[in-house]
C-alpha cells in the first residue's frame, strides 16, 4: 500500500490485490457500510498519523475510490483544509479549480471568459482529454476573489481536489501550461 500526499488538502492509497484481500475487500464490496472498510479507512489513518504526522482522525473526509486494472484500487480522501498549512509555512499556494466540458466550443468560450474576469489571478492552467469530456485545471492565486468564480462550472472544493487529482494521474495531458490563455486567443480568431 502506497499512501501520498498528492495536493494540500488530497492523500492517494494506492491498494493492491493483496492490500484489499487482508482487509477481506475488493472494489465492488467498498462502502461506507461496510465495516471491513471502515477498518481500511481507520489503517490508512494511523499510517497517515505515523508516517507524515497528520492526525484527521477529527477531520471530516470525503473519499473517493476507482478501480485500477490489476485488481487493486485508489483510493482519495480529501479534506476542506490544507493538510499542509501547519508544516509547510507556504502561505501562497493557489486555489485550485476543474473546469469540465463536453465540447471545444464550449471550453474556449469559458476559457476567453475565465481570461477576460481572473487573468490576473491565474498562476496556472493546464488542459486534460478523457473519454467523456475535456478539463480545464486552474491554479489561483489566494489573494483573488475566488468565490466570485461561475458557480456554472465550480463544485464543491473536496470534489474539486480529488476530480484534479484523478485528472492529473487519469487523463491525457493536452497543454501542461498557460492553457487558459492559449485557448482564450483561439475564441478571437
Amino acid at each position: 500500500m502506497n499512501i501520498e500526499f498528492i495536493s494540500k488538502s488530497t492523500v492517494k492509497a494506492t491498494l493492491t490485490p493483496a492490500d484489499l484481500s487482508r482487509f477481506k475487500l475488493d472494489y465492488d464490496s467498498i462502502s461506507e457500510t461496510n465495516a471491513q472498510t471502515k477498518k481500511l479507512i481507520v489503517y490508512i489513518l494511523n499510517e497517515l498519523l505515523r508516517l507524515k504526522g497528520k492526525d484527521l482522525s477529527n477531520e471530516h473526509l470525503y473519499i473517493e475510490v476507482f478501480p485500477t486494472v490489476n485488481g487493486g484500487c485508489l483510493l482519495y480522501l480529501s479534506v476542506s483544509s490544507d493538510l499542509t498549512e501547519e508544516t509547510d509555512n507556504d502561505d501562497d499556494l493557489p486555489a485550485e479549480f476543474i473546469f469540465s466540458f463536453s465540447n471545444t466550443d464550449e471550453l474556449i468560450g469559458c476559457a476567453a471568459e475565465l481570461k477576460r474576469l481572473f487573468g490576473k489571478y491565474i498562476k496556472n492552467s493546464s488542459l486534460y482529454y478523457s473519454d467523456e469530456d475535456f478539463r480545464l485545471i486552474i491554479e489561483v492565486s489566494e489573494g483573488s476573489s475566488v468565490n466570485e468564480l461561475s458557480d456554472k462550472y465550480r463544485e464543491e472544493q473536496h470534489e474539486l481536489n480529488i476530480k484534479a487529482a484523478h485528472t492529473r494521474e487519469h487523463c491525457t495531458k493536452l497543454i501542461s501550461s498557460c492553457a487558459v490563455e492559449r485557448l482564450a486567443q483561439l475564441s478571437l480568431s
